[in-house]
């Protein structure tokens, strides 16, 4: 009888394990990844900078999904990717551009064709990504 017992909870066991892995679904996995145009909008102080360009992704590096850039000739050419919020959560989460342009991210919207998101560190930088999926 004990016998019979052990074996039942050593396939609950089994099977509650198996369950409970499921993989939780991230922010942008409806956002099929892909190359596309991208519009950053870098505001500082006084100066606002627009870089348009395009890039690919998102890849999944670390847990922060990272959109690579495709240099091109007239490109800055510290601007490499843009990792925007992480796995889990985008909102109130990292968006880092360039080097020390880290900043938070205050609103986010996509489709499976269009992602778009603003961020803010302080009251001295601010702007916005807008990414459309290249046909």
């Amino acid at each position: 009888m004990s016998h019979n017992i052990l074996k039942w909870l050593s396939g609950s066991l089994i099977l509650l394990s198996v369950l409970s892995c499921k993989k939780q679904k991230g922010v942008l996995d409806d956002f099929p990844p892909g190359r596309f145009d991208f519009v950053y909008v870098l505001n500082t102080s006084s100066n606002q900078d627009t870089v348009s360009g395009e890039l690919s992704g998102p890849y999944v590096k670390s847990s922060y999904y990272t959109f690579e850039v495709r240099q091109e000739l007239s490109m800055d050419k510290s601007l490499k990717a843009f990792s925007v919020g992480t796995y889990k959560k985008i909102i109130d989460n990292t968006f880092k551009a360039q080097v020390n342009t880290g900043s938070t991210i205050t609103y986010e919207n996509h489709d499976a064709d269009h992602l778009f998101v603003q961020f803010a560190a302080g009251d001295t930088l601010s702007g916005s990504l807008t990414l459309t999926r290249k046909e």
